[in-house]
């Protein structure tokens, strides 16, 4: 006999979090929000699962600010770039000298306790320090080893409090006892001289933009360095020369920093720093300018380069150039065009294109097929074509023969006989057999190609170093 217990089960889906319950706006409802009584944080955004690391600040902090949603479409008059987007409203009015809202569920909630304007914050550890450290846009005023808030700060700025072990224990060294005032923009620390207004004013204005708050508008360019976070002496440099250089050209030019997300809308990616962009604001971003290499941190250089940009005698910046095997930017067009399956190697460095091409010619050479072709693309002296954005290098891509108008198929294994043998089967268009091959046979004739191969046109492969010159230097 069998004894069967009846249990009660019920399948959990996915939980709905707090950012489903807020208000959903209509156009004509949003002024009304905004106007109302007390702090006021509206989220633009049309897909809110993207608003999931929300949902804990909107329970925890529900009693002291109202929140609501309204359409994407909506955001462009609150000066949203990017969404979603949460602006802050106080009582009928925007809430400045707070940077963008974070998208990561702890900072948002800092983000938003923030909002309530405490007259002191003390910060208990060092981790509260660093969130405040990464921001990259508004201010701060933070308290070294000075608890007492001063007396001539004006009310409606947040006074941070900490100790200068804090900033020891985040690597950052030489911070000693006073009043700070840290910019988000361009990362500067500086000490308050004297406890008057005008000193903390001074300090709070950088002309440095934040690239996420750069929008079309009346000035045409936008200049600034692809800056190497783990180079602390060079990003100094560089942040000091544009707020040099932003003196005589503030007028005309947005002067920021430029991240990977930012370089790569100009396909600039692979372009090796220290490297100086200036894009044209009323173009797509792959029509830019570039100062690379040395000269790059050359303040007179650069305002010269600038002067030019603005008078209309530099030209855009363009590198085409073939070399070893290789095809130029210029034609890879008419190249890709053509009745073939066209596999195309992007690399820059001469070890990895012999790597793939050694691989590429034996699994070419064991299937006999003329209507499959390879060419190869060095980034080192060609920009990327408009078809082509790849973050990482070497990177192979199949533009197949009835599929020349569409984006190609990026290869994503390994750059071995086997999975590029199975990479051109799934993807050309081209009719061909597979005949039985030994794989450690193919592998060991890859490696002997590889050693022909290398020192015959290792010299005829160099990385080039680009820098622009002056059209009349």
């Amino acid at each position: 006999m069998f004894l069967f217990s009846l249990l009660s089960i019920t399948r959990i889906t996915d939980p709905i979090g707090e950012i489903n319950y807020i208000p959903k706006l209509e156009p004509k409802q949003i002024p009304y929000f905004l106007n109302e009584d007390g702090i006021n944080l509206l989220f633009f955004a049309n897909d809110l699962s993207k608003c999931e690391y929300a949902n804990f600040a909107i329970s925890y902090f529900s009693k002291y600010i109202k929140f609501a949603v309204a359409p994407e479409s909506e955001g462009k008059n609150y000066q949203c770039k990017s969404y979603p987007c949460a602006v802050p409203y106080k009582s009928g009015k925007p809430i400045k000298n707070i940077p963008l809202a974070p998208y990561q569920s702890t900072l948002f909630s800092h983000w938003c306790f923030r909002l309530l304007s405490p007259n002191s914050v003390n910060l208990k550890n060092a981790e509260y320090l660093r969130v405040l450290l990464n921001t990259t846009s508004g201010f701060y005023v933070i308290g070294v080893d000075t608890p007492k808030r001063p007396a001539n700060l004006p009310s409606d700025i947040t006074y941070y409090y900490g100790t200068s072990t804090m900033f020891e224990q985040l690597q950052i060294r030489n911070v000693t006892k006073g009043v700070y005032v840290y910019r988000g923009a361009d990362h500067f620390l500086t000490q308050v001289e004297n406890d008057s207004i005008e000193s903390y004013t001074n300090l709070f204005e950088t002309p440095i933009t934040p690239y996420e708050f750069i929008g079309f508008d009346d000035k045409r360019y936008i200049a600034g360095f692809y800056f190497d976070e783990n180079d602390a002496e060079s990003c100094e440099l560089e942040m000091n020369i544009l707020i040099n250089i932003s003196r005589n050209f503030i007028d005309e030019f947005h002067f920021t920093k430029f991240d990977l997300n930012a370089i790569q809308e100009g396909k600039l990616q692979f372009n090796k720093r220290p490297l100086f962009v200036v894009y044209d604001n009323t173009q797509p971003r792959t029509k830019n300018w570039i100062i690379s290499g040395t000269k790059s941190h050359d303040t007179f250089y650069v305002s010269s380069f600038l002067e030019q940009i603005k008078s209309g005698i530099a030209l855009y910046s363009h590198k085409s150039q073939p070399t070893y095997n290789s095809i130029e930017v210029d034609k890879f067009n008419e190249t890709i065009n053509n009745e073939n399956d066209t596999i195309v190697i992007v690399a820059d460095a001469f070890n990895d294109y012999i790597d793939i091409k050694t691989v590429i010619d034996a699994v070419l050479d064991h299937i006999n097929c003329s209507t499959i072709n390879y060419v190869t693309l060095n980034v080192s002296v060609n920009d990327l074509p408009e078809q082509l954005n790849p973050t990482t290098l070497p990177a192979v891509f199949m533009f197949s023969k009835d599929r020349k108008n569409e984006l190609p198929i990026r290869f994503h294994g390994n750059f071995m006989f086997q999975d590029l043998m199975g990479f051109i089967e799934q993807t050309a268009k081209s009719v061909f057999e597979i005949p039985p091959y030994d794989l450690h046979a193919k592998n060991e004739l890859i490696r002997k190609m590889r050693a022909e191969q290398r020192p015959r046109v290792e010299t005829q492969f160099i990385r080039r170093k680009l820098e622009w010159h002056a059209p009349h230097e």
